[in-house]
């Protein structure tokens, strides 16, 4: 009689096979969505504090109470894992005033960038 046991062994070591390559492919999406997931928490923060930033200079006109540093050009707020600038911007009305904020990764990637406009007060 012939034995039946090379045939299953060789059946258990494709399916181990199949089971090991899916896997793999699992943990590698795992680890991918959760690098995307850590991307979008970042970006999510940054997003809320440039607006936090917009509303306090649309409401005092000023950049000083914002605790940036300013650097001869722009100002600059480093929050660890990432970095807010402020630049002025001249607008063609004396009255109104333009500011583009940028939030920037640690690396200098930007994320995103946005203008806000906001009236300066009249003398």
């Amino acid at each position: 009689m012939n034995s039946k046991a090379p045939l299953f062994l060789i059946e258990f070591l494709i399916m181990l096979l199949v089971f090991s390559v899916s896997c793999a492919i699992c943990l590698k999406v795992f680890s991918k969505a959760e690098l995307i997931s850590l991307e979008n928490e970042l970006r999510d923060d940054a997003i809320i504090e440039t607006q936090n930033i917009a509303e306090k200079i649309k409401g005092t006109d000023s950049f000083e109470h914002l605790g940036a540093a300013f650097d001869g050009e722009k100002w600059v707020i480093d929050k660890g894992n990432y970095h807010i600038l402020i630049t002025k911007k001249e607008s063609s009305h004396p009255l109104l005033c333009i500011a583009e904020i940028e939030a920037a990764d640690k690396n200098g990637t930007e994320l995103f960038s946005f203008e806000v406009s906001y009236q300066k007060e009249a003398v």
